[in-house]
C-alpha cells in the first residue's frame, strides 16, 4: 500500500524497521511497538491495519491499555475508540485514573478550581502540584453541590466508562467524553451528571476565566442533554409507562440517593425536564391520588380548602382509591388527606 505525504512514507518506514527488529520471523502476531510508532504519530490509519493483521492474545489487552492511556491524556479520541474497539483494557485504565489526571495537557483550570474552591481542606499550590485521589474525590463532591455528596468508593456501582467519561469531562475533551459516555452502564443518568460537573464549574469564575473555555462548557453541556434527551425519547416510545417510571425514578446510591429527575433539576437541564415522559412523573407528583382531568385551580383550591378532597369536584386515580374495592371509610379517607403531602 501506498500513503501519500512525506510523513505517511516516513511513518510506514519506521514501521516496517520496527517490525524487522521486533519480529525477524514474520509471524502475524500483534507487535506493540508498531502500534505504538502511529500513537506517536498520531495515525490510527496506519494502527487500524497493524491491529487488523495481527492476532491479539490475552496479554495485548493491557498492553493496548496501556497506550490508551497515552492517547486518552493526549486527546486523541479516533485513537482512544480504535484502541478500544480492539479491546484495550478499559478496566485498567480506569483504575489508573490518577495518570490520567496528571498527564493530562488541560487540567489547568481544574487546578486553579481546586485551589480557589477547596483551599479550607486541601493545600494545592499552583501551578505544579499534582493531583491524588483526596483532592480528586473532594473537587468531584464539591462540583455537584454543597448539598449533595458523591461516593466514589461504592463497590457495586463500577463502571470504568463512566469514570474515564468523567475525567474527559472534567479535562474538557467532549470527544471523548462522549466516547466514553456511549459505553457507560446508565447513559442518561451519566449525562445529567457531566451537565451537573460542567454547570458548578463554570459558575467558578477563577477557575474558568477564559471566554472559550466558558464556551466549550455551555456546547459540551448542550450536546450532553441532547443525548439525554436521545436516550430517554427511546425509552418513552418504546417502554411502558410501569418500566419508564422505574426507570426515571431509580435512586442512585451512589449520589445520594437522587433520582433522574432530581439531578436534571439540580443541573437546570430545562430540555430534558420539558420531556413528556418527565412531564408526565412531575404532574402525577404534583396531583398525588388525583386524576390527570383535575386541573391546576381545582388542585391549588384543595391546598386552601382540605374539605374538596372529600367533593364531587375532586376525582382519584384507581390505584389510589379504587371505589370498586371493599374499604374502609377511614382507609379512603386517610388516601385523600395524603393528596395533600406533595
Amino acid at each position: 500500500d501506498t500513503y501519500d505525504g512525506v510523513d505517511a512514507a516516513l511513518l510506514e518506514a519506521l514501521i516496517r524497521a520496527q517490525n524487522i527488529t521486533e519480529n525477524p520471523s514474520g509471524e502475524e502476531r500483534l507487535d506493540i511497538s508498531r502500534v505504538q510508532v502511529a500513537l506517536g504519530w498520531n495515525r490510527p490509519d496506519f494502527a487500524q491495519k497493524i491491529l487488523v493483521t495481527s492476532d491479539k492474545e490475552k496479554g495485548d489487552r493491557n498492553a493496548l491499555g496501556s497506550l490508551l492511556i497515552h492517547a486518552l491524556a493526549w486527546n486523541l479520541h479516533e485513537f482512544a475508540d480504535l484502541l478500544i474497539e480492539h479491546g484495550a483494557n478499559v478496566a485498567m485504565v480506569s483504575a489508573n485514573m490518577l495518570i490520567l489526571y496528571n498527564s493530562s495537557n488541560n487540567t489547568d483550570h481544574l487546578k486553579r478550581y481546586v485551589h480557589y474552591n477547596l483551599g479550607e481542606h486541601v493545600q494545592f499550590k499552583l501551578p505544579d502540584q499534582g493531583f491524588d485521589k483526596g483532592v480528586i474525590d473532594r473537587m468531584i463532591n464539591q462540583l455537584c453541590g454543597k448539598e449533595q455528596e458523591f461516593n466514589s468508593n461504592v463497590s457495586n456501582e463500577t463502571d470504568p466508562y463512566f469514570e474515564l467519561m468523567v475525567w474527559a469531562a472534567l479535562c474538557l475533551y467532549p470527544e471523548i467524553a462522549e466516547s466514553m459516555w456511549r459505553g457507560t452502564q446508565d447513559p442518561i443518568r451519566s449525562a445529567l451528571f457531566v451537565i451537573l460537573l460542567l454547570s458548578n464549574i463554570k459558575q467558578s469564575n477563577k477557575a474558568i476565566s477564559n471566554a472559550n473555555e466558558k464556551q466549550l462548557i455551555d456546547k459540551m453541556s448542550l450536546r450532553f442533554e441532547a443525548l439525554a434527551i436521545e436516550v430517554l425519547d427511546n425509552l418513552h416510545v418504546n417502554c411502558d409507562r410501569v418500566v419508564r417510571d422505574r426507570a426515571i425514578n431509580s435512586q442512585w446510591a451512589r449520589f445520594s440517593g437522587l433520582t433522574f429527575l432530581d439531578i436534571a433539576f439540580y443541573c437546570k437541564a430545562k430540555k430534558f425536564i420539558s420531556h413528556p415522559a418527565c412531564q408526565d412523573i412531575i404532574e402525577r407528583r404534583w396531583k398525588r391520588g388525583l386524576t390527570s382531568d383535575v386541573n391546576v385551580f381545582i388542585a391549588i383550591l384543595i391546598t386552601i380548602c382540605p374539605l374538596l378532597l372529600f367533593s364531587g369536584l375532586v376525582t382519584y386515580r384507581s390505584d389510589w382509591v379504587n371505589p370498586s374495592k371493599k374499604q374502609s371509610f377511614i382507609f379512603k379517607a386517610w388516601k385523600r388527606v395524603q393528596v395533600l403531602s406533595f
